[in-house]
């Protein structure tokens, strides 16, 4: 996996380092299983995580906000993901990109779904909810400025005013993560 920083052995951590390594490993392995995508056999974190270990004061906080972002109610875990794919395509992030494409299968979007998203093409056959994650990623991605009005109240009338809040807090931390990952030419392991 290239990276501009490198992986972070576990076996050379300094206590922050393995404080923060911890938070993140039992995140991830909670959030995700144990997955390849996330931490090689040796241990070392891959993705946004491995790229926490380099400052580890952050770890905690960015675990934070990821726990807190799931455990808000108002958007169903597919809406979640198409939101995140569609971060994923636009910011060609290729480690976030690989990372949600899997998880999206898991959850039942089949791969010419993925295909379009990845295209941006709203998939006609997604359910409401979904699809006014599509628009809403994409409408806050490519269009400078607010977030227009009739599409806010689309979001509001599908997701509920709690939900359309989360949806536009997960696009902005997917966004932030994306930027970690392509800054950092965080790529997909091998």
């Amino acid at each position: 996996m290239s990276s501009r920083l490198g992986l972070v052995d576990p076996a050379s951590l300094s206590a922050e380092q393995k404080e923060a390594y911890d938070i993140m490993e039992g995140y991830t392995t909670h959030r995700y299983g144990e997955s390849p995508t996330i931490k090689r056999e040796d241990g070392c974190l891959l993705g946004p995580f491995g790229v926490q270990l380099h400052l580890p004061g952050i770890a905690q906080h960015f675990v934070g906000i990821g726990k807190t972002l799931l455990a808000v109610s108002g958007l169903s875990a597919r809406a979640r993901e198409v939101a995140i794919n569609v971060v994923g395509a636009h910011t060609k992030a290729a480690y976030e990109h690989a990372a949600h494409a899997r998880v999206a299968l898991t959850l039942g979007f089949s791969k010419a779904q993925l295909d379009e998203i990845e295209s941006g093409v709203c998939p006609a056959d997604l359910g409401d909810d979904e699809m006014i994650a599509f628009d809403v990623a994409t409408e806050l991605l490519e269009r400078p400025g607010p977030l227009r009005e009739d599409v806010w109240q689309r979001a509001v009338g599908v997701l509920g005013k709690n939900g359309a809040m989360v949806l536009v807090q997960y696009i902005g931390w997917y966004r932030y993560i994306a930027t970690i990952l392509n800054g950092f030419d965080v790529q997909v392991p091998e």
